[in-house]
């Protein structure tokens, strides 16, 4: 499984490409329409040498109407367009799945300062994303967005848990260590930026 992280603005978020889609849940067969079957004898009139001819054949099951039909008639080849005869109807089926839902830890460092803004991230494939869940170290957060701050090198396990309206949920966890980021150089000093 590759893993991508994606830093924009300092906001990074990671995501599994292997799991686009997250991971197949109650899959099952179910019909999605049904196909017209043809099979039996057909037949057709080839031309041959100023005349018509009578030719059969019998044809294996087949999803198409009409097949060509090729015969020899008094040593010539003949061959003619015929319509196959409707044999039944037959189920189409495709496996169809629930997928879970995708979850992610997103973190911010605010410049200036070791302060870092963490939040449960998610999307969901087959559906929608109704709920939202942040733990900071095992501590279940008030919302789905929080901050972590501390000494520079402390680490924090934060978890994101993702829940679809189908009731499937996905947890993801990242630790996050605290570091100071330094405030942008032309906040500091425009006239570096000009």
């Amino acid at each position: 499984m590759k893993l991508f992280s994606i830093f924009l603005a300092g906001l990074v978020v990671s995501f599994s490409a292997s799991a686009e889609f997250g991971e197949k849940v109650n899959c099952r067969t179910e019909t999605t329409g049904q196909i017209a079957i043809y099979s039996g004898y057909a037949s057709c009139n080839a031309y041959v040498d100023g005349r018509y001819y009578v030719i059969d054949d019998y044809v294996q099951p087949t999803t198409h109407q009409y097949t060509y039909i090729n015969d020899i008639i008094n040593g010539r080849y003949a061959s003619c367009r015929a319509q196959v005869p409707f044999h039944s109807y037959q189920d189409v089926t495709s496996e169809v799945c629930d997928y879970k839902p995708i979850s992610s830890v997103g973190f911010f460092r605010i410049e200036g300062s070791t302060e870092t803004l963490v939040s449960a991230n998610g999307d969901d494939f087959d559906g929608t994303v109704v709920k939202k869940e942040l733990w900071v170290d095992g501590v279940k957060q008030s919302s789905s967005n929080s901050s972590v701050d501390g000494n520079v090198g402390d680490v924090f396990v934060v978890k994101s848990r993702v829940t679809d309206n189908d009731g499937y949920y996905t947890d993801a966890t990242k630790s996050i260590t605290i570091i100071y980021r330094p405030e942008d150089i032309c906040d500091v000093n425009p006239r570096l930026c000009r």
